[in-house]
């Protein structure tokens, strides 16, 4: 089973960035849901049939909303820019390090097979 799900993360990566995208961005399923729903609303997604699920369907940005992503993208890259100026390597580099810690998964019982 674990082939079969690599085969298909490595066909939606070769078809789109956008389900990569939501992968990593949302906090769970039923947010994304809703997301893909706004946008679908708004005409910045468009739903395609999915050969591989038929009751998931592969959503890609409509020419608008890749328009819009883009604009979202310069205006992000830019304040992140500004945002990297306030900082010294140092403190970004220990802050990657604590949100990486923080995110790995930990046993709070104490066992030692966690750690």
């Amino acid at each position: 089973a674990g082939g079969e799900q690599q085969q298909k993360q490595g066909k939606e990566r070769k078809t789109s960035h956008e389900p990569i995208h939501a992968r990593h961005c949302m906090s769970n399923r039923v947010c994304g849901q809703l997301v893909l729903s706004v946008g679908a609303l708004d005409g910045l997604v468009e739903q395609l049939p999915n050969p591989a699920h038929r009751r998931t369907p592969l959503r890609r940005f409509t020419t608008r909303g890749r328009k819009l992503f883009a604009e979202i993208d310069v205006r992000w890259t830019t304040h992140a820019r500004e945002v990297e100026r306030a900082f010294a390597v140092v403190e970004l580099d220990t802050t990657l390090h604590v949100l990486q810690t923080l995110s790995e998964p930990r046993c709070f019982r104490g066992c030692m097979s966690c750690q």
